[in-house]
């Protein structure tokens, strides 16, 4: 792409921000809005724009094709990463991403009627009252109650109801948290800012309300009593819940206090122990929903138990649209009010079942692919639900085809998966424990004579996986000679998940987590040969990634676009206009990225779309174009999408109710 030099070349004021100096840039060389701006002087597609003026290395390049000065370039943020979501630094702080709005979002009247730019410090979340003149900052425009952003061309004025954004009545606040915030990040305490940081996340989620300035206001006030008088901290928090209880339990309430950090876990407990107690549900319950790591934390379980109560139905589950699995917070109350997740769950036997349904030792045996003493094994270790009935005139140990076809279903031993893979079934265990992947019953955890493994956490181990694996802990025999030779380095353990703890907290399998760090999407320990370990920095990125908000599920977004999932990657994912974020198991697209085609296809049509609208093939349309009768559009990357203008289309679909033929 070409830079171009602008006539007025607008000089930023030391604590602009990014967005200002391109809306005065717009407005000051006559365009109609900085997406003009942008896309005539630097061909820059409008969907980025907003990760231009955020980005540093993304801004600069756009004010070089703007032909504006690099150092202007300090106005955007430097990011610790390459994607919008990674932290930020302001001063000589890191902060994360959610703690900021869009820019030339929230603003002081006062500040702009002084002097017109929007100041960088107005994007800071926390910042709710200007420190200058002790006002409330707006974040929308209080006439048409529209969101301010950074199409518009006129720095003071709504872009929709072209409002003086000067000309507006001002509200006293307190500043003293605002002060102290600010204080605090000029002088670099970023322990005091991590501090500050967990406990408004968890404040995002505890308390129920809007990104808005009023609940970013009050957020801060309690961030800033927390910090400075906890003691007061907590009796505020304990009138917050006790106010609380009859839309939600006290326990599911402080969930994001305790799982958010070791120190607010602590905290949270202390003020749940002051709180009212409850022996009722609640009579206007919120239904939430909540993840396993969540409802785990709820009832004070570990991850088994959990497992179990699943498993017995004491729990139902269910997938959300991005295919996590939730429990319903209703659920999770009436086992806190029941208490029966703290009773043991006794397997329920099997009575009075009619003869002929009945399997044999053998049979199972048989079914299962394992000797019939293991199958007497795991009847007595709990595993199958075996009853002792006379039959043919003897007492045998029996059970119904329907619960070993459930056995089956969820678990399998290693002997069997070794058949099924193979393999050589000596050291599969060993190579399995190499992948995180833990047997749930064997010699050395409950007697059995055998491994047993659940078949959710073997799903996705292949052949090829197995062999190719040289190098790994044995815990049996001889060590291997290659391990032998091997030079070994110490990591900070702290650093990292096993598999199994990060397939808690993914909520897949051991196995599929493998897979993502085979695809790089997850980053191992390589000092660590004889298992594999995640770092837990990774781990969080792709929850976070998982969780964004601008992020739509690629099924979720063939249906806003009424296309099949084939289609949306022919026609907008390869074309360019929709970008794929793929992490294997999930696959992604930006809602922004939606709204752009939505856009489009409100004046323009796909050939699919106009020929089912006609009523023809999706190549009568192109026939069609062939023969002059209509003309199409070439879009995206490469110009490799035909579209079609929507009116040229209703033009034929009325020529072909009135009758004429196109054939």
């Amino acid at each position: 792409m070409n830079s171009y030099s602008l006539l007025i070349k607008p000089i930023p004021y030391p604590d602009e921000s990014a967005a200002s100096l391109l809306i005065r840039a717009a407005e000051a060389n006559g365009f109609s809005s900085v997406y003009s701006l942008c896309k005539i002087q630097s061909s820059s597609p409008a969907t980025t724009l907003s990760s231009h003026v955020t980005h540093q290395k993304r801004f600069r390049k756009l004010l070089h094709l703007l032909g504006l000065s690099d150092e202007y370039a300090s106005l955007a943020f430097a990011l610790s990463g390459s994607t919008q979501a990674m932290p930020r630094k302001y001063s000589k702080i890191i902060l994360k991403h959610s703690f900021f709005r869009k820019d030339v979002h929230a603003f002081c009247p006062k500040c702009l009627s002084e002097q017109s730019y929007w100041r960088r410090h107005w994007l800071l979340r926390p910042y709710t009252v200007c420190l200058k003149h002790g006002t409330q900052l707006y974040d929308c425009c209080p006439k048409c109650k529209k969101a301010l952003n950074i199409s518009r061309n006129r720095i003071n004025f709504c872009l929709n109801c072209e409002h003086d954004l000067r000309i507006l009545p001002t509200y006293s606040k307190n500043s003293e948290a605002i002060q102290w915030f600010m204080d605090t990040i000029y002088h670099g305490d970023q322990k005091i800012i991590n501090q500050l940081s967990d406990y408004w996340l968890a404040l995002e989620k505890f308390d129920w309300k809007s990104n808005n300035i009023d609940a970013d206001h009050q957020r801060i006030q309690m961030a800033y009593e927390y910090l400075t008088n906890p003691e007061q901290s907590k009796k505020t928090l304990i009138h917050i819940i006790n106010s609380r209880v009859s839309k939600a339990h006290p326990q599911i309430q402080a969930v994001y206090f305790k799982k958010q950090s070791s120190i607010l876990r602590e905290y949270a407990n202390s003020i749940l122990a002051n709180c009212n107690h409850v022996n009722q549900p609640a009579i206007n319950h919120l239904k939430q929903l909540f993840s396993l790591d969540q409802t785990r934390s709820i009832l004070d379980i570990s991850y088994t138990r959990l497992k179990t109560l699943i498993q017995k139905e004491k729990l139902a589950t269910i997938k959300n649209t991005r295919g996590l699995i939730n429990i319903s917070s209703i659920d999770i109350e009436r086992l806190l009010l029941d208490e029966s997740h703290k009773v043991p769950l006794l397997c329920p036997r099997v009575q009075n079942v009619a003869k002929g349904d009945l399997l044999t030792l053998p049979e199972i045996a048989g079914q299962l692919q394992i000797h019939k003493e293991i199958v007497r094994d795991l009847g007595v270790k709990g595993w199958l639900k075996l009853d002792k009935k006379k039959v043919d005139g003897h007492v045998k140990n029996v059970a119904l085809p329907e619960i070993i076809e459930e056995f089956s279903k969820k678990y399998i031993s290693v002997g069997t998966l070794a058949r099924q893979l193979n393999v050589n079934s000596t050291n599969l265990a060993d190579k399995l424990k190499h992948f995180g992947i833990e047997p749930v019953g064997g010699p050395h955890i409950d007697g059995l004579r055998t491994n047993l493994y659940q078949q959710t956490d073997i799903e996705c181990i292949t052949t090829e996986m197995i062999n190719d694996l040289k190098i790994y802990e044995t815990y049996t025999g001889r060590p291997s000679k290659k391990r032998l030779k091997m030079v070994h380095y110490e990591s900070d353990p702290t650093l990292y998940f096993s598999l199994r703890h990060t397939s808690s907290k993914l909520h897949i399998s051991p196995s599929k987590v493998a897979v993502l760090v085979q695809k790089g999407i997850l980053k191992k320990d390589e000092h660590c040969h004889s298992v594999i370990r995640v770092e837990k920095a990774s781990v969080s990125i792709l929850i976070e990634e998982l969780n964004r908000q601008d992020f739509i599920a690629l099924e979720d977004a063939a249906k806003e676009l009424g296309c099949a999932i084939n289609w949306l990657h022919i026609n907008w994912i390869k074309t360019g206009y929709l970008k794929l974020h793929d992490f294997v198991y999930w696959k992604f697209v930006k809602t922004d990225d939606i709204d752009q085609v939505k856009a489009l296809q409100k004046e323009y049509m796909t050939a699919i779309e106009a020929s089912k609208l006609l009523g023809m093939h999706r190549t009568h349309i192109i026939n069609l174009k062939a023969q002059g009768k209509i003309d199409s559009i070439s879009f995206g990357e490469s110009n490799s999408l035909n579209l079609y203008r929507r009116q040229d289309v209703l033009k034929l679909l009325k020529k072909q109710n009135d009758g004429y033929s196109f054939t």
